[in-house]
């Protein structure tokens, strides 16, 4: 790694960006009076959770892998102030909107994003055109039960 892209990470470390900040917010909420908004919603069940990000970094680190290119004069930084990108793989319990299909992969990541845990139950939206999802897991408690609970007033019982 370059000496530039070593300070431009220890000064991010140091000092409180404006990215931090915003990450301390957490996560974004899908809107389920707002369902047209998305192109798929499904209910899942996670089989499987890939940590993209953190591979390509680790086989970056140690040599496997190419580092990407500068761009506008900017080395690659491993993301430090949110969640970096990670595949889930998972059964689909039930599709509340879009294609009826078996099993679903689909992309996370971002601020306050935890990955879930095998086995583990949530509900998916994805925006189109997006390469990201956003998804609320049974481990989060309470926002999955009001998601739940919200789905069912609507009319889409999970």
């Amino acid at each position: 790694m370059s000496k530039i892209s070593v300070l431009v990470l220890a000064a991010m470390l140091a000092l409180p960006s404006a990215a931090t900040q915003a990450c301390l917010g957490g996560k974004r909420m899908p809107n389920v009076g707002d369902l047209q908004r998305y192109s798929e919603v499904r209910l899942v069940e996670t089989t499987g959770v890939r940590l993209t990000e953190y591979e390509a970094y680790q086989l970056m680190r140690r040599g496997a892998k190419p580092w990407p290119k500068s761009q506008n004069k900017l080395d690659y930084i491993y993301p430090t102030s949110s969640t970096p990108g990670f595949e889930v793989q998972s059964l689909v319990n039930r599709t509340i909107k879009g294609a009826e299909v078996s099993t679903q992969r689909f992309t996370l990541g971002g601020c306050g994003v935890t990955p879930p845990r095998l086995h583990e139950h949530g509900v998916v939206f994805i925006e189109p055109n997006r390469g990201y999802a956003l998804a609320v897991w049974e481990s989060e408690g309470e926002p999955y039960r009001q998601l739940v609970r919200a789905l069912e007033e609507f009319g889409h019982e999970p």
